[in-house]
């Protein structure tokens, strides 16, 4: 049961991350400022002013605060709602597989997944070697 949870869970937070990057705009934003922080890492001796486009690229200043709304709680929902259909998906593909999934099967492909899923995203230039590949090379 947690190993299928487990499981839900990276799935679910990958489809999300990948519809994000689905939209163009979010997409282009992100390989912008990927750009622009290779043009600021390739400065030996910065400025003030480079320091702090550099920290803004990287971190991004967001304006967000906590306001409770009646939208949250119909997001909420559809998340939980989203959730235990992909865990009913994922159970009874198990079922018809015959796989018994053990706990050491998700812990896996939660450590091997995301390894996989960085490699693809360098290649399109959307993410930076920041796992534990960096270390294989």
């Amino acid at each position: 049961m947690l190993s299928e949870v487990l499981l839900v869970f990276f799935i679910r937070s990958y489809i999300m991350y990948f519809y994000s990057l689905s939209k163009k705009g979010i997409r282009d934003v992100v390989q912008h400022s990927n750009d622009e922080l290779n043009k600021l890492r390739g400065i030996p001796v910065k400025t003030l002013e480079e320091q702090k486009k550099f920290i803004n690229l990287r971190y991004p200043p967001s304006n967000w605060s906590f306001k409770p709304s009646w939208g949250m709680l119909k997001h909420f929902v559809i998340h939980i709602i989203i959730f235990l259909m992909l865990y009913k998906l994922v159970v009874m593909f198990f079922i018809w597989t015959g796989w018994d999934l053990q706990l050491w099967h998700s812990i896996v492909v939660l450590i091997v997944g995301p390894i996989i899923i960085n490699l693809l995203l360098q290649r399109f230039k959307l993410q930076k070697p920041s796992d534990i590949t960096v270390f294989f090379k």
